[in-house]
């Protein structure tokens, strides 16, 4: 199994208190196939957190990354696949890849519409296969109108954000399964931390 915190542990062993599953099935519905059949799945337990465990611990690890882009509040959800990019391009990333991912942190920390649509410009520049732009337009659809600012509001479908950041870390860590390891860890933490932006990346985690 991914190396917890005794925190997370004891979280993840805990009863559900705040239980986002009902949320979460309806996203998961929503969106691809691979998501409706975790869908299904999760009608058979108590919580989307206890799937999660069972599915780590199945070794199913791509269905585990699958489901964390939903589990995950959407803030969360755009900080895991965030912290699991960077961890990959800090040292290989482009000037523009860079400059987006501090723009996507910079609206994490603290969310508005300007930092969001710049966001989502940045991504719109970048090739449509880097997992840095799939952050950024999970950052985009994550709320307010994906219309243009000067036309009537459009909601953004509730599922796009996770559907993005789980897209961004499978393009991220490939079929490599100590870096998949890592990412469903960086999801465990983010899951129960009050501010999980404050998880870092280290050197020695890579």
């Amino acid at each position: 199994m991914i190396a917890q915190s005794a925190k997370t542990q004891r979280k993840l062993a805990a009863p559900v208190v705040d239980d986002p599953t009902p949320r979460i099935a309806n996203d998961l519905v929503r969106c691809c196939k691979p998501c409706r059949e975790l869908a299904t799945q999760l009608d058979e337990y108590p919580s989307a957190d206890a799937l999660f465990a069972e599915l780590v611990d199945a070794g199913e690890l791509a269905r585990a990354t699958r489901l964390a882009g939903h589990w995950l509040s959407k803030r969360k959800s755009v900080w895991w696949a965030t912290l699991t990019v960077w961890w990959k391009l800090r040292e290989a990333g482009t000037p523009a890849e860079k400059l987006l991912i501090d723009t996507i942190v910079q609206w994490v920390l603290v969310p508005s519409d300007e930092l969001r649509r710049t966001a989502g410009q940045l991504a719109n520049q970048l090739p449509k296969n880097s997992s840095a732009a799939l952050v950024g337009h999970a950052v985009f659809w994550s709320e307010g109108s994906v219309a243009p600012a000067n036309c009537p509001p459009v909601e953004p479908p509730s599922h796009l954000t996770g559907h993005f950041a789980t897209s961004a870390v499978i393009r991220a860590v490939g079929t490599d399964q100590a870096a998949q390891r890592q990412a469903l860890r960086f999801a465990a933490e983010t899951r129960y931390a009050d501010e999980p932006w404050t998880i870092e990346a280290t050197a020695e985690d890579k």
